[in-house]
């Protein structure tokens, strides 16, 4: 349940500490092989993940005797970890005892026999896959539950798991469009990992056919040493989008070892592609509308029939005049979709350069087809053109930005450029590049015979020439800018040519890394003149800019007002110093201070710069507002009835005064220290402006406060709560660690009057205050109580209604109102038993350590009152009544307890004066519920506790002691903040029956059988003690007698005691105790408390 927990469970012979199983990891996120985890779906999915086995064991580490047998006899042997080094696998834990009801029958579901039972323990073994292989439990005998047989019952499950498995397709069969693009194949290795594999693929033909239907595929597919993940390849299928016969076609995979030791599993898998297109008589036509042949060869053309081949068809091939198509008449018979080629003939060879085109037509013949692309342009490619500029151009780099306007550029290869077609009679080619950004771009050029070429760069603002002609250039240029080469030819067959294109971008400095100072820095300028390395100008050029590009500096007083700053060496680089550059004066601060920095480069043709971001920083001797105080423009909330202090102090190195406007009436602020403080009167908005003034100027802040009424979660609280010990260092924010000393009842009135009322040691105070707004949270109030005694209490309430505090400079207080809403999951009747560990006596000479049991009767009623009756070991009464707070698991983690899941927790202070007012005990009770609306599983907690008995008088003051209702033996962590299982729920009526089944009572270092009926637990008539024995099925209460012989007595005397049962989840157990007189007291004839158990 809690951070500081120890559960140690009182079964007397019976009892087992919780530390005695191992570790138990909680978090999905860490399970790992040979490590016990509580995650039961996490710890499947890793197994599958690893190829593991896994071993779940269903446990009770409280109240399961022979769990704790089995914790013994085989996870404390030394076999144990040596198993698991050999034979690896999960481990999970469901233990019922650190489990809700709801998930304990949820996750052992499948573990359970008929009618729901489960013998504990119980130990199911799965395969990697997840299947159960087997379970077993203690009742089948405790061999398996020992060494070595619990671990050769997992193994005769398991063993196969452990070798190098079983490697096969899955699934066997599958099947896959022909239009899906590709079919994934998988590989699995199951029911083992040890040691590396290798498996070989490959594809083969049935009616599917490579090449036609798909792309044949084969490789090899490696595991190494325990690795059981599946494995995949892609095998690519070929749409040929048309109908085809057969519609289903199919082709196999195969798999064979290679290398290693794991079983061949299923070695062949069967593709099967079904045909995508249409059942339709379909199209036919042209399979493109343009296409290109180079002169003096023969054009093959392709018609194709898509969309379906339902019956006979026929169409006819025509061409110009002195070409010749063969054959011209093309035919498909029914189903037939494949394509249909012809030639073109006639094509000749011209000396001259010479770009000519012809058009083939396509007419029906016959059939109910319809007819396609009927019509083609052929163009026919001079000899001189190694690659139509298109494409050359297409996916190339730099080249992907041309275009050309008129089409005559084509690639040659005997020169390696862009060239044109011969141009004359003032005919032009143009070739246009266009930058996807600002650098630059260096290129060859050139022309033959009569013409002009023209080189330019056009921008938004016109355009610069390049004079040079027939070399190698470089043109400047910013993104969007156009790099054109116009062609003119006169006459002698004009060509021109560009080739060699290569670019440079160029890059910005950004703040991504190295800027000083950052961004937005404030410098005083105190600072700086100690230190002026602190305006040294840092910054990180961008790696990809060319070898010659220059860096310009820029710096002014505005980000539109920067002028060049040329430094003294000419050179700008990283790391120049403001102050030297002229750019800081250090005479006196001037504000804001704006630069940047940008990327320069020359090229044959103009020059290109890239601006980089700009950059401020600020050299100033004035006020600057601390961190923590409204930010511009921030609405800070605040109430009426409520005082508040809001402290903006500003940094100065020299003294500041404060002044503010548009405050509401009622505050105001300390022109010395800039705190606003006061109470509103009205609720409204205000916009306030504070202004902090130094001899160097002034800085305003600009906010809102918003007044508005109480909220709801201050207003008519009225709540009760505990206060603990005073500690070293206390705060309202700290855990709750120290012993009950008190208890308190706050309430705070619509008027926002608080009051509060304290018992500690039997004294009572009361103390009233009023709320206050402490900083920005308006979700936090704080309140400051006091009274004439000097009585002080500091309080903090928050929305979520936890009020915490420290009271009188020590100790620390805690409430929270009750929600009746929260009744059902705590209602109920409770039964406790008050075990006690004595920590120091007031004499060492005399024994009056108790030995027996205390117990107490809890009664909680709908509106979270606490009514608890029953005695001390010592049979002091200890009747009162309390108030419940309940927590959800969140609100615990945040109070510094260590719980898991967002379930609700009670607690209740218990605090009593007792012995005259001399004497006390105390504690804090805890009630967890397992289920939410089900209390019959809640279990009662004990914490910071203390039992001080001052001795029966103040002349026997040697008899005192001080003590804790703790369990021995004592814990090794500290006594206080720790919590302790000491009770449950008590069903009235209860039926003893199972619970109290084979019990025993022990009194006097003796132990009697108990006779059990569904309503009572009663001994023997006749037995060695004359010992009496009476219990109630509704109150849970015990009580009889037994005979003792007393050394020198007459006769036997007859001593009476009275206790309390608890049944602890399923398990009956009991607890009393009985005075015994101490014959070395003499006079004062003082009883020793000597303990009475059913367990």
């Amino acid at each position: 349940m809690f951070r500081r927990l120890i559960v140690l469970v009182p079964v007397l012979a019976l009892a087992v500490s919780v530390f005695a199983y191992p570790s138990v990891d909680t978090n999905p996120n860490n399970v790992q092989p040979n490590r016990w985890t509580s995650q039961l779906g996490a710890a499947r999915a890793r197994a599958g993940q690893l190829g593991l086995p896994m071993l779940v064991m269903c446990i009770d580490t409280v109240t399961c005797g022979n769990c704790g047998n089995w914790d013994s006899w085989v996870l404390k042997n030394a076999a144990w970890p040596a198993f698991l080094a050999q034979y690896p696998m999960m481990l999970v834990m469901l233990d019922r005892s650190s489990l809700s009801s709801t998930s304990w029958n949820t996750l052992t579901q499948p573990y359970r026999g008929a009618g729901g039972s489960l013998t504990f323990p119980t130990a199911a073994v799965h395969a990697p896959s997840g299947q159960k292989l087997g379970q077993f439990n203690y009742g089948m005998g405790n061999g398996y539950f020992r060494t070595p047989g619990f671990m050769n019952k997992i193994l005769s499950y398991t063993l196969p798991y452990y070798g190098p498995g079983t490697i096969g397709l899955s699934p066997t069969a599958q099947s896959v469009a022909e239009d899906a693009g590709e079919v994934t194949v998988t590989v699995t290795r199951t029911d083992g990992s040890a040691g590396a594999q290798s498996f070989s693929y490959a594809t083969v033909d049935d009616t599917a056919k490579a090449g036609t239907d798909y792309t044949a595929t084969s490789g090899t597919l490696t595991w190494g040493d325990k690795d059981t993940s599946a494995k995949s390849f892609t095998v690519p299928l070929i749409n040929n989008g048309r109908w085809t016969a057969p519609t289903q076609r199919v082709f196999t995979v195969t798999i064979a070892r290679v290398a290693g030791d794991a079983e061949l599993g299923t070695a062949e898998q069967t593709v099967t592609i079904y045909e995508a297109e249409p059942y339709l008589p379909g199209t036919i036509g042209f399979s493109a509308d343009f296409a290109q042949v180079p002169e003096g060869s023969v054009y093959t053309g392709t018609v194709s029939r898509t969309g379906g081949a339902v019956g006979a068809a026929g169409v006819t091939v025509t061409a110009p005049e002195g070409y010749t198509v063969t054959p011209r008449l093309l035919e498909w018979g029914d189903g037939d979709s494949a394509d249909k080629l012809f030639t073109v003939s006639g094509i000749d060879t011209t000396p001259q350069y010479d770009a000519r085109t012809f058009t083939l037509e396509l007419a029906l013949d016959s059939g109910q087809v319809a007819l396609g692309t009927d019509a083609q342009t052929v163009q026919v490619l001079d000899q001189l053109v190694s690659a139509t500029f298109e494409t050359y151009v297409a996916g190339r780099p730099v080249y992907e930005h041309l275009a050309q306007a008129g089409g005559l550029w084509f690639y040659n290869d005997a020169i390696d450029a862009l060239r044109t077609e011969p141009l004359n009679n003032s005919e032009r080619a143009v070739l246009v590049w266009t930058a996807p950004a600002a650098g630059r771009l260096a290129f060859t050029w050139g022309q033959t015979g009569t013409g002009t070429l023209l080189v330019e760069v056009v921008d938004v603002d016109g355009s610069l020439t390049l004079t040079e002609s027939e070399t190698n250039n470089t043109v400047a240029v910013y993104a969007g800018d156009e790099v054109r080469w116009t062609a003119t030819g006169h006459s002698d067959e004009y060509v021109a040519y560009v080739t060699d294109l290569g670019w440079e971008p160029l890059v910005a400095p950004t703040a991504a890394a190295g800027l000083a100072p950052t961004d937005g820095r404030l410098l005083q300028i105190d600072d700086v003149r100690a230190d002026v390395s602190l305006v040294d100008l840092a910054w990180q050029a961008g790696a990809e800019n060319p070898a010659d590009a220059v860096q310009c500096l820029f710096a002014g007083a505005a980000a539109d007002a920067l002028v060049e700053v040329v430094p003294a060496g000419g050179v700008v680089v990283s790391g120049l110093n403001a102050v030297d550059e002229g750019i800081v004066d250090l005479t006196e601060a001037q504000g804001w201070v704006y630069w940047r920095v940008d990327t320069q480069v020359t090229a044959d043709l103009g020059t290109v710069s890239v601006q980089g971001p700009a950059w401020r920083f600020a050299v100033v001797d004035v006020p600057m507002f601390q961190a923590g105080t409204p930010g511009e423009g921030q609405v800070w909330t605040t109430y009426l009835k409520a005082g508040v202090s809001l402290p903006l102090a500003a940094d100065s190195t020299t003294p500041v005064t404060y002044t503010a406007t548009g405050l509401p009436a009622g505050m105001m602020i300390d022109q010395r220290t800039g705190t606003i403080s006061g109470t509103p009167k009205r609720s409204g908005v205000y916009a306030v402006t504070v202004r902090a003034t130094n001899q160097a100027g002034s800085k305003d802040l600009r906010f809102v406060i918003s007044v508005q009424p109480l909220p709801d979660f201050v207003r008519g609280v009225k709540m009760q709560g505990l206060l603990l010990e005073p500690t070293e260092t206390p705060s309202t924010e700290q855990a709750y660690e120290g012993v009950v000393v008190g208890t308190v009842t706050f309430q705070a009135s619509s008027s926002g009057k608080l009051r509060a009322r304290t018992e500690v040691g039997g004294k009572r105070q009361s103390l009233t205050g009023t709320w206050g707004v402490d900083g920005l949270d308006a979700n936090r109030l704080t309140g400051v109580l006091d009274n004439r005694a000097g009585d002080t209490m500091e309080l903090v309430l928050t929305a979520d209604g936890i009020l915490r505090g420290v009271y009188n400079n020590g100790m620390l207080v805690l409430a929270r109102a009750f929600d009746p809403a929260d009744a059902p999951v705590y209602q109920g009747f409770y039964t406790v038993a008050l075990p006690t560990h004595v920590l120091a006596t007031a004499s060492a000479a005399i024994d009056n350590r108790p030995e027996g049991y205390g117990y107490l009767t809890l009664t909680v009623r709908r509106n979270g009152q606490v009514k608890y009756a029953g005695q001390l070991a010592d049979g002091q009464r200890l009747n009162g009544t309390s108030a419940l707070m309940a927590f959800s698991g969140a609100e615990m983690r945040a109070m510094g307890y260590d719980v898991v899941g967002n379930g609700s927790f009670a607690v209740f202070p218990l605090y009593k004066t007792l012995y005259g007012r001399r004497g006390h005990a105390a504690a804090m009770v805890w009630i967890e519920p397992h289920e939410q609306m089900n209390v019959a599983d809640n279990l009662v907690w004990i914490e910071n506790t203390r039992w001080h008995y001052p001795g029966k008088s103040t002349s026997m003051k040697n008899d005192g002691f001080l003590a804790v209702f703790e369990w021995d033996p004592k814990p090794v962590a500290p006594v206080f903040g720790q919590a302790h299982i000491c009770g449950a729920f008590f069903a009235k009526q209860q039926d003893f029956t199972a619970p109290y089944d084979g019990a025993q009572f022990h009194v006097a270092d003796q132990a009697l059988p108990v006779t059990v009926t569904k309503k009572a637990l009663s001994l023997e008539r006749r037995n060695d003690l004359s010992a009496t024995l009476k219990t109630s099925s509704s109150s849970g209460l015990l009580s009889g007698s037994f005979k003792q012989e007393t050394p020198g007595a007459r006769r036997a005397s007859t001593l009476k005691f009275k206790g309390i049962l608890v049944n602890l989840q399923g398990l009956g157990l009991g607890f009393g105790a009985y005075q015994e007189p101490d014959p070395e007291t003499g006079a004062y004839r003082l009883n020793r408390s000597k303990a009475v158990s059913i367990d």
